[in-house]
């Protein structure tokens, strides 16, 4: 049978009570339930983060108490959908996170800053304004805005990985994650530098995945087939056990259900009894047994303790995963509907400064003012002194004088910047400053400008002790990096990034 789609997404509010709340038959009231649901998972997948867990365990900041907020007002949106104040307070205090935590701050938490104030501004003229409901102007204006920015977003995270080093094995981050990926499924993993061809197949296919879902998301007649990429794509990655792609992953399925048409909504609510939560669940829980088979070399890998928790936190995910999965396919099984027209701008046109601004963060390597977190998360990209690796965009603007004034670590008492060392990554002077100035006193051997320069002290050193104005640090912020030859995947944040 063929559920025919709504006319219309109509959102309206009990007048009786006034609480805010909406028509129980209507479809807007399903698509915004799921998506606040499955939005507050993704807070919660990133506060269960080891980071954000063990800042609140050992340094209680404001940073972690906002964090702790956005955690309990999350599992509060999980229990109870409908309740409309705590999921605003998830969308109010995460960018206040955002902005405590930068400039180590990731991609995906970024990016839901920017889109929870992009859904703040389509709610803010109902302070002065009664003309319609605040989940009027939340599924009206405030949804096709995320989608907007999302496209944009994923737009230029694709686009990063068009370069020289993403494409070359030895060094791609997508050859290192699928190794892992491998490690993770207990098979054995695969050696980038043994030459093998089909090496060169990973980069290819990764790239070629990520430019076709955004160039699909951007059609109504493809949109579904990338809406269903999205999902399946990011929750393999998600089952990488030695990063955290999982947070990422969550955010890209809430949005990614952003896309899907009203008839797919009007097919969930028929079927969410019965036959489907039995279908989900059984999912859920093949996956949990087939991943609780490896958790004992999973454990066997480092702290049992860390490793405990942060299984506990993929198995919830990915039984989330597997049956939001199950569930939408079948939907495309046994529907007729084959496209997504969904609205993909607002209605007030001034909500499109948003989108502009994501799109303006992801310019920022190419510019040269900022180089990280700027949509090239994992992508090889390397933009300094006016040139890049980029096939696309070889020659950059050059507003990277902060880049290009390069420090090369020799020696250092301080075990993050000893990692350097190690690592061969140079970074900016700035970053070094903003590191020694705000960690305790270490000596420090580096080069800088062909000259060596060795400090037994950072805290005395008139320089290396000179704070950086916070919003240089926040707004311009930049990321070290390889000077020569092929960009090397850096795929953790290093102490001084």
């Amino acid at each position: 049978m063929v559920i025919p789609e709504p006319d219309v997404a109509r959102v309206a509010t009990d007048t009786a009570t006034g609480s805010g709340t909406v028509a129980e038959g209507d479809i807007g009231l399903m698509r915004l339930r799921i998506f606040a649901w499955f939005w507050a998972l993704a807070a919660l997948m990133h506060m269960f983060g080891t980071f954000t867990v063990s800042r609140a365990r050992y340094q209680l900041d404001w940073l972690a108490l906002v964090d702790l907020a956005i955690g309990l007002a999350a599992v509060v949106v999980l229990l109870r959908p409908r309740t409309m104040s705590a999921l605003m307070a998830v969308i109010l205090l995460t960018p206040i996170s955002a902005w405590l935590g930068a400039p180590r701050l990731g991609n995906h938490w970024l990016l839901v800053a920017v889109i929870d104030l992009g859904l703040l501004s389509s709610v803010i003229p109902m302070l002065w304004s009664r003309a319609r409901p605040v989940l009027g102007r939340l599924h009206d204006d405030g949804l096709p805005i995320a989608r907007l920015m999302f496209v944009v977003f994923y737009m230029f995270a694709a686009i990063s990985k068009v370069n020289s080093s993403f494409l070359d094995p030895t060094v791609s981050c997508s050859t290192l994650f699928f190794g892992h990926l491998l490690e993770t499924a207990g098979v054995r993993s695969i050696d980038p530098m043994a030459g093998s061809s089909w090496t060169y197949l990973v980069p290819v296919l990764a790239l070629a995945i990520e430019l076709t879902t955004a160039v699909l998301l951007c059609f109504g007649r493809t949109r579904l087939i990338a809406a269903v990429m999205l999902i399946t794509f990011h929750g393999v990655i998600a089952f990488d056990t030695s990063h955290q792609f999982v947070d990422f992953a969550a955010v890209v399925v809430a949005l990614a259900l952003l896309m899907l048409p009203d008839a797919a909504f009007v097919w969930f609510r028929s079927v969410s009894t019965g036959r489907m939560r039995q279908l989900m669940v059984l999912c859920g829980l093949v996956v949990v047994v087939v991943v609780a088979l490896l958790a004992a070399q999973i454990l066997d890998r480092a702290d049992r303790h860390v490793r405990l928790f942060d299984l506990t936190r993929n198995l919830l995910w990915w039984a989330v995963w597997s049956g939001l999965l199950a569930a939408v396919l079948m939907w495309i099984i046994t529907s007729r509907s084959r496209r997504a027209d969904v609205a993909m701008l607002p209605g007030h046109r001034a909500l499109l400064v948003w989108p502009a601004f994501v799109a303006l963060i992801g310019l920022g390597p190419y510019l040269g003012f900022r180089t990280a977190t700027s949509w090239n998360m994992y992508s090889n990209l390397r933009t300094a002194d006016g040139s890049s690796n980029s096939y696309l965009l070889p020659v950059t603007a050059g507003l990277d004088a902060a880049q290009i004034d390069a420090v090369r670590i020799l020696e250092s008492s301080d075990p993050g910047l000893q990692a350097y060392v190690d690592s061969g990554f140079v970074l900016p002077w700035i970053n070094l400053r903003d590191h020694t100035s705000t960690s305790p006193d270490a000596s420090i051997t580096f080069e800088r400008d062909g000259q060596t320069f060795t400090g037994e002290h950072t805290r005395s050193d008139p320089e290396l002790s000179r704070p950086v104005p916070w919003w240089e640090t926040k707004i311009f912020g930049h990321r070290s990096y390889v000077p020569a030859g092929p960009a090397v995947c850096q795929d953790s944040m290093l102490s001084a990034r």
